[in-house]
């Protein structure tokens, strides 16, 4: 009978357990929409963009330190703010639909432009053109000049 209740509480816990993991992805639906793609991407590039900037800080010497760690974290959690606004404008009306995409859009080319400008610090060859190009993507919205 004892092993019965055992059974009976793990199964209890393991249906508590997966509750609370559906709860959190219908949250994410929600807030981020269908295009939980471009959470998980631009998560990934700040996870790069953090690892470049690491060897970066070795390469030169750099203290490696809490604060700047924590400026990580703060920029993921404002990124996930402009995100989850940019969705939520989506659904009031599809018209803000390139609001979201170019939103996205602009959030990897910088993690990307900072994953490049680390690379190049830590000593990986890097050509002008490829940074002047992303810097005019984003002062313009254009990869070319015409």
């Amino acid at each position: 009978m004892e092993k019965f209740i055992s059974i009976l509480v793990s199964l209890k816990e393991f249906i508590s357990a997966k509750s609370f993991i559906s709860i959190i992805v219908s949250s994410l639906v929600v807030l981020f929409g269908q295009n939980i793609v471009i959470i998980q991407a631009l998560f990934i590039l700040i996870i790069v963009d953090l690892i470049t900037g690491i060897f970066k800080s070795l390469k030169s010497q750099c203290k490696i330190t809490s604060r700047r760690l924590l400026e990580t974290v703060k920029k993921t959690i404002l990124y996930a703010l402009f995100l989850i606004a940019t969705n939520q404008c989506v659904r009031i009306s599809s018209v803000f639909n390139w609001v979201h995409i170019f939103t996205a859009s602009f959030l990897a080319i910088t993690e990307l432009l900072s994953i490049i400008e680390n690379l190049a610090a830590a000593g990986i060859i890097i050509p002008k053109w490829v940074l002047d190009r992303l810097h005019r993507y984003l002062d313009t919205g254009r990869f070319s000049s015409n």
